[in-house]
């Protein structure tokens, strides 16, 4: 990914850790835990 998204990815992969706390508190599950797992599944399909 990081070939594909150069400098990008750098800042999609290692930006600010945002954490969804309420989110989370308030039951939700996400498909992916990461930005990585999220944008390999997206640059798969």
């Amino acid at each position: 990914m990081r070939i594909l998204f150069c400098e990008a990815a750098e800042v999609l992969l290692n930006g600010a850790q945002v954490i969804p706390e309420r989110t989370i508190k308030a039951g939700y599950k996400f498909k992916f835990e990461t930005a990585e797992e999220t944008l390999q599944n997206l640059l798969h399909k």
